[in-house]
């Protein structure tokens, strides 16, 4: 099915959500409310004292949310993460990792 050219994005592509506001407009901001909320839960829930984040580095819009949320970098592991170019990881691709890590609140690094 195909969208009514009246009801697209201005860029053409991307239909308008109800309500007409363009989809960026309204996902804005979402991400970094899931981490928080994800994250919130995971310590206050589950007791997890650490949680990090495996990041392409590559991926700048990843990095720049890790850093808004409070995940701060702690190493880059060469080789470590998987492309999920294939079913097997023997056949598959690998690049390299950013880890950024969060600790629980009042579990800082002293």
């Amino acid at each position: 099915m195909r969208a009514d050219p009246g009801d697209l994005h201005a860029d053409g592509d991307r239909p308008l959500p109800p309500g007409g506001q363009p989809i960026d407009d309204v996902a804005r901001g979402i991400a970094s409310r899931a981490v928080r909320a994800v994250a919130g839960w995971a310590h206050d829930t589950l007791g997890a004292t650490r949680l990090w984040l495996e990041i392409n580095p590559l991926n700048e819009p990843s990095l720049r949310l890790a850093r808004q949320v409070g995940y701060d970098f702690e190493e880059r592991l060469a080789g470590h993460c998987r492309d999920w170019s294939a079913l097997q990881a023997e056949r598959d691709t690998w690049h390299d990792c950013l880890i950024r890590g969060h600790e629980a609140p009042g579990r800082g690094s002293s």
